[in-house]
């Protein structure tokens, strides 16, 4: 029995504590308190309906009354008036079961009275004579002659006699609502209510369990999804707020398998480019101590050793560099610069390697262009573009590289701008959209020297330059462009804010 009862109280918690439940609960008291209003204003239009109708129907008694007495009392003394009225046949007025007459001399003392009145009530309402006005109708509940129940009358008190003479007081009363219809119109609104709670309660239930399906599905899929499987997607296209919800969920799925590609594609290629230099090393030491060699050899070894142990250098440098870039790590100090002395700092510092790869550097024009940037990360910036338009260009006397600065002369958008351009072999097309891809390496053609058709000089290089030229014209709210074809050459042009004023 114990363990019956825990599935359901789990279960029953569940669904009291649950968000469909909770919206039912707000709409079922939303609505009582709607039907509250409503069946209020009912009742009281109702009973004033019924009072009005009660009031006109006394009002028409009372005049009957009053006909039937005229014809009387002219004729006979003070006290031969206090006779039952409509007793006798050729009366015009005649006295129902349920109306109330009572009839009291010029003294206030109740001479005679018919219908359902006791001796108290009859009393208790003479004693209201002297209070009230004449014509004015007064509210007050009888006994019907059952224990604790009454029922609602209307009275009214009129003088009789001539306009000289006063012969007593005639207090009369009829039911407000002879029918009990507002009994039952109260019986009915309550139970009526009631029921239409519980069928909206049922009802909002069903319907906040289906508006909430699409919810359910989103933590099923939530609860399946773990980093290994970034595949699934949420299939909700509709047009409401959970259509909403479902589409930025499936954008932020897109986001994340996107990021444990880039790094899953961003280990596998860091391990690669460690993995070489490292097994280079290891191989020459391998052959430096599997015998005697000569000093030749061994100088040979270790120039290898020290070529391959600058590039994991660079390789880990560039790594540290993208990692604090993607924690958000680094700090930008931002300090007045002229663009134009960066570029010729950088010329001066590539002027020996490009001298060896038989390139010519050459400086465009250089006019002087204020920014704000960090003097470090602008000076790595166009450096790498420069670097890579080295390297990537073909030895020759008639291949160079040139670096120039401007402004733009859109008044719209003023900046300033950086360009690095070669006349080397260029880039395809299909690979000018990745290059600023982690790792993203191109073909042979820009990755070998094409002066060797055969083989080729490999250029070293990690594949990071132009992800870290990226970031760094991001953080200083520029961007990088590149336009580049086949057989003509590169441009590289990163362009940058103006400084203020």
């Amino acid at each position: 029995m114990t363990w019956e009862i825990r599935p359901l109280k789990k279960r029953l918690s569940g669904i009291i504590h649950s968000i469909r439940f909770r919206l039912s609960l707000w709409f079922a008291a939303i609505l009582a308190v709607v039907l509250l209003v409503f069946s209020t204003f009912v009742y009281y239009r109702q009973t004033q309906d019924i009072y009005n109708q009660a009031a006109a129907r006394l009002a028409v008694r009372l005049r009957d009354l009053d006909l039937a007495f005229r014809s009387t009392y002219r004729s006979i003394n003070e006290n031969e008036w206090l006779r039952v009225p409509g007793r006798s046949r050729d009366s015009r007025f005649v006295l129902t079961e349920d109306e109330v007459i009572i009839l009291s001399n010029r003294s206030g003392q109740i001479a005679m009275s018919w219908g359902p009145v006791t001796r108290q009530d009859a009393e208790s309402l003479v004693r209201l004579i002297s209070s009230w006005k004449s014509d004015q109708i007064l509210r007050k509940n009888l006994s019907t002659g059952q224990e604790g129940d009454s029922k609602a009358y209307l009275f009214i008190t009129a003088p009789v006699g001539s306009e000289n003479r006063l012969l007593g007081w005639v207090t009369m009363g009829v039911p407000m609502d002879p029918e009990n219809l507002l009994p039952r119109l109260l019986w009915t609104l309550i139970f009526g209510g009631l029921f239409t709670l519980l069928v909206a309660l049922a009802g909002g239930y069903w319907l906040a369990d289906r508006a909430l399906q699409p919810v359910k599905t989103v933590t099923r899929t939530a609860q399946v999804i773990s980093a290994t499987d970034l595949s699934r997607r949420l299939n909700i296209h509709t047009q409401d707020e959970l259509g909403e919800l479902a589409g930025t969920f499936n954008q932020m799925l897109d986001r994340l398998q996107a990021a444990f590609d880039r790094q899953r594609q961003f280990t596998a290629d860091a391990s690669h480019e460690l993995r070489t230099p490292l097994t280079i090393i290891g191989l020459e030491t391998g052959r430096a101590l599997s015998g005697s060699r000569s000093i030749e050899d061994y100088q040979h070894a270790l120039e290898v050793i020290q070529s391959e142990n600058e590039s994991m250098s660079r390789l880990v440098g560039e790594l540290l560099t993208l990692a604090r870039m993607d924690a958000g790590q680094i700090q930008v100090k931002l300090e007045p610069l002229d663009l134009s002395d960066l570029a010729l700092e950088v010329l001066e510092r590539f002027a020996p390697l490009a001298e060896q790869k038989e390139i010519q550097l050459q400086a465009g024009e250089l006019p002087e262009i204020p920014i704000e940037g960090d003097r470090q990360y602008l000076l790595q910036m166009i450096g790498n573009l420069v670097d890579n338009a080295i390297k990537y260009n073909t030895k020759g006397p008639e291949q160079w590289v040139r670096v120039e600065t401007g402004i733009d002369s859109n008044p719209a958008r003023p900046a300033a701008w950086v360009r690095v351009s070669d006349n080397g072999p260029g880039i395809a097309p299909e690979h000018i959209p990745h290059l600023f891809d982690r790792f993203y390496r191109v073909d042979s053609a820009r990755s070998r020297n094409p002066g060797d058709p055969e083989t080729g000089e490999i250029i070293p290089g990690s594949g990071l330059g132009l992800s870290i030229v990226q970031w760094i014209a991001h953080i200083h709210s520029g961007e990088v462009c590149v336009t580049s074809e086949p057989g003509k050459g590169t441009i590289f042009e990163a362009r940058l804010p103006l400084a203020a004023g």
